[in-house]
């Protein structure tokens, strides 16, 4: 059994496996929003009651090459919560709401993944490997974008309760999903 661990152990330390970091107001790990978490000034004028502000970014620490493909050391998927551009109209914060906005984290946090899993599946060949790797970042970031329209669009702002409880059903499943890529 203590071989076995250990060889483990060494695959992992040798795959090219990705990173994974998710911050909310500036402390990393992941979380349940909360209302105290949404900082930001309301924008009274956007017709929304609350808003979730997050990005996801990527970095990494050197590339190196294997014959002609590309292997990339130090890389990191980070997904941060903003809190400081979150924001909500305190009266008219409530459960049904915060879960909304939840869902908007939620779905990023799935594309995070979504990421990761790629970036891990694919190979980047040496002759265009930057190019490769802004271009699948650039896709699936809006790919996220697109979702989240279409979650507020369909859920109508948190207003369609059955559709709300859809997308819930199908976020929750997601994250299931994701978690085991």
């Amino acid at each position: 059994m203590k071989r076995y661990l250990i060889f483990l152990l060494a695959i992992c330390i040798n795959s090219n496996s990705y990173c994974q970091k998710i911050t909310i107001d500036g402390k990393e790990g992941n979380r349940l929003l909360q209302w105290d978490d949404f900082k930001g000034t309301p924008n009274e004028a956007s017709g929304a009651f609350a808003h979730t502000q997050w990005r996801i970014t990527s970095n990494f620490n050197t590339m190196s090459y294997k014959s002609d493909t590309a292997v990339l050391k130090g890389f990191e998927i980070n997904l941060e919560f903003n809190a400081a551009l979150s924001w909500v109209i305190k009266d008219k914060s409530n459960g049904a709401l915060l879960k909304h906005e939840q869902a908007h984290f939620d779905i990023a946090i799935i594309w995070q993944r979504e990421m990761i899993h790629a970036f891990n599946t694919i190979v980047f060949m040496k002759a265009d490997a930057h190019a490769k790797i802004s271009a699948l970042f650039i896709s699936m970031l809006d790919k996220c974008k697109a979702m989240q329209k279409q979650y507020d669009r369909e859920t109508e702002y948190s207003d369609n309760k059955e559709q709300q409880e859809k997308w819930n059903q199908f976020i929750k499943d997601e994250l299931a999903r994701t978690a085991a890529l």
